[in-house]
């Protein structure tokens, strides 16, 4: 993988992201060609300095401080390329390359992180901001972003708070932790493979003796909703219910 030798990235944070962007900026770039900068440990005189050495400005920091850092510190750096990793987010000035992922507390090897997916917004190619990647990448129209960001919390998030309440509520019943991993597993990689095929239960089979069985059984829990909801996406008339 070719090196940049004109580019100089400052990567601003020290939160999940940054920990994992770190790490692949610094398997594809020299030592030389990348510097970092958090409140916690850094001063705001170091801020200034290496922001003055920067082309590219990477803020790998919380939603609700990115225009505010950005309004405050960007007369320090006018000559630089300021990005961030919003997939909600479009801020005037700034490019965003949301990564398609989930970042945990563990680094993923090389090789994953060049398979992830950005979505773009504010540039016409990856390579213009991240020349020394190979990741694929689609360009988004910053309108569109609110959307697309739900859609990856739709089916990013909400879908492990389903599996902690089932889980939580198998544990109360006396089943053991991790009963229900291997039924999670399979779901996953069933989807994976059949895509629209891979849908199973009483939903699909608009099964309504057992829905209604469901739903009176999480009476006053706040996932009766949820389960309704889902019943509805699938065009159950729950007035039959």
């Amino acid at each position: 993988m070719g090196q940049v030798p004109t580019h100089h990235y400052l990567l601003i944070g020290s939160g999940a992201l940054a920990k994992h962007f770190h790490f692949y900026l610094s398997s594809t770039l020299t030592p030389n060609k990348l510097s970092t900068w958090n409140r916690r440990d850094d001063s705001i005189e170091d801020l200034k300095s290496k922001l003055s050495a920067a082309t590219h400005v990477l803020l790998a920091i919380s939603d609700r401080s990115l225009e505010d850092f950005y309004k405050k510190y960007s007369a320090w750096a006018t000559q630089s390329r300021w990005v961030h990793f919003s997939g909600a987010l479009h801020i005037e000035g700034l490019i965003s390359a949301h990564p398609l992922m989930s970042f945990g507390p563990d680094l993923y090897s090389l090789d994953h992180y060049q398979n992830l997916h950005f979505a773009l917004t504010g540039a016409g190619s990856l390579k213009e901001v991240f020349p020394m990647w190979i990741n694929s990448f689609t360009v988004l129209a910053a309108e569109k972003k609110a959307l697309y960001h739900s859609l990856c919390v739709l089916g990013g998030t909400l879908p492990i708070l389903l599996w902690e309440k089932m889980s939580s509520g198998l544990v109360e019943m006396g089943l053991p932790r991790n009963a229900g991993d291997i039924y999670l597993q399979t779901i996953l990689e069933n989807y994976l493979s059949h895509r629209g095929q891979a849908l199973t239960g009483p939903l699909p089979r608009k099964d309504l003796i057992t829905i209604r069985k469901n739903l009176a059984s999480l009476e006053n829990d706040s996932f009766q909703k949820i389960y309704s909801a889902f019943a509805e996406s699938q065009n159950i008339d729950l007035g039959e219910v």
